[in-house]
């Protein structure tokens, strides 16, 4: 038997083939939910596009699995799903003359506010949002491009920044963790 490999990168510009690149991604939030929309404002999905610098996706389903030993073999077999416990996060730049601290704060301060000592409604709070990966071109080419993230809710407020006097002078960032219900993949029409 005769196996012919190609050993160069021929192949893969033949087969039309493009990398998916990093740094080429948004997500948007879906803030429909009148008392989030209220303490928001009506531009807090665009302020919180502007200001995103990462993402970070929920790590991809896993099951869990369980052996049945018979006679001198093992067989293994797929049982539950494995629960969603990382959440989801995003890392915000803190612009001084932006409002992304106060809105992320304000939107924490419906889940918990530390000066009331009481939250909303868990079913009021959560929003839902889309995560799309772009190609180069900035077009969402993939079919498996766009993710939707249902029940999303912020598990922290935004940390506050430290004064650095060692030269670094580095850009403050705000890491926010969120609670997820459950993502899946959501096929985009690729022309809209």
């Amino acid at each position: 038997m005769t196996l012919n490999y190609d050993f160069t990168a021929k192949a893969i510009s033949q087969a039309g083939l493009e990398p998916q690149i990093d740094k080429m991604g948004m997500i948007e939030f879906h803030f429909n939910k009148p008392k989030v929309l209220a303490a928001l404002g009506q531009d807090a999905k665009r302020t919180l596009m502007l200001g995103l610098k990462a993402y970070e996706l929920p790590t991809s389903r896993e099951v869990n699995t369980d052996t049945v030993s018979h006679l001198n073999g093992k067989i293994n077999f797929a049982t539950t799903p494995k629960d969603l416990t990382d959440g989801f996060s995003i890392t915000i730049y803190d612009y001084i003359n932006g409002p992304q601290r106060d809105m992320l704060h304000r939107w924490f301060d419906l889940v918990y506010d530390a000066r009331k000592g009481y939250g909303e409604l868990t079913s009021e709070i959560k929003v839902d949002a889309h995560a799309v990966l772009f190609g180069r071109n900035a077009a969402a080419a993939r079919t498996d491009a766009a993710y939707v993230l249902w029940g999303l809710f912020p598990t922290n407020d935004p940390q506050l920044p430290s004064a650095d006097y060692s030269g670094d002078g580095s850009i403050v960032e705000m890491k926010i963790n969120f609670s997820l219900d459950d993502f899946d993949r959501e096929p985009i029409n690729p022309t809209s």
